[in-house]
């Protein structure tokens, strides 16, 4: 029951599927980086690993892989039809 309402709340709320879908996935993403740069700062400064390679590459590969897996999340959730 709870779970119909909360569905009905969110049929008239003037926000389009669009906004829904960025609004549940841009916290995941931004989560994502944020452990990105917390690994390489431990990695760097605590363990003394040096830093080889591009930076901004890193970060831009880093960027592709979390809006692939978010997106196949997002595929996969919007094909089932329960969530068993």
């Amino acid at each position: 029951m709870r779970i119909f309402f909360f569905f009905a709340q969110l049929n008239v709320t003037p926000i389009t599927p669009g906004e829904l879908m960025v609004g549940k996935l841009l916290p995941y993403g931004l989560i994502g980086l944020v452990d990105v740069v917390l690994v390489m700062a431990v990695a760097i400064f605590w363990f003394q690993v040096p830093m080889r390679g591009n930076p901004l590459l890193l970060f831009g590969l880093t960027l592709v892989y979390l809006l692939t897996t978010l997106g196949l999340g997002l595929f996969v959730s919007t094909i089932s039809r329960t969530q068993q």
